[in-house]
């Protein structure tokens, strides 16, 4: 995990095959996205200096020029939309989201 923040989300599906089953917690990892850094991002927020911006595909962006330029983060823990940020200090933060289990 980042030193910038650990994100914790987890996607709730039934089981299978089973009317009223128990949840079942599932957590699929975010893939590298090609078109991250042209994708519409749906939420931003700063931890510290840097601008977080959070979209559709567990994709992160993080900036530490005030949004001149930005990278994706190397390591999402999701791969559902994420539609919120915040942080409570520079390294501490949350992002949230919703989506549909694959």
């Amino acid at each position: 995990m980042s030193a910038l923040c650990m994100l914790a989300f987890s996607t709730v599906v039934m089981a299978a095959g089973e009317p009223g089953g128990k949840p079942v917690l599932t957590v699929t990892p975010a893939a590298q996205i090609d078109g991250a850094l042209s994708a519409p991002m749906l939420g931003a927020a700063t931890a510290g200096k840097r601008v977080v911006s959070v979209g559709d595909h567990g994709a992160i962006l993080l900036s530490d020029d005030n949004g001149d330029h930005f990278r994706r983060a190397t390591r999402v823990a999701v791969s559902s939309m994420l539609t919120s940020v915040v942080f409570v200090d520079a390294k501490t933060g949350w992002a949230v989201g919703s989506g549909v289990p694959s």
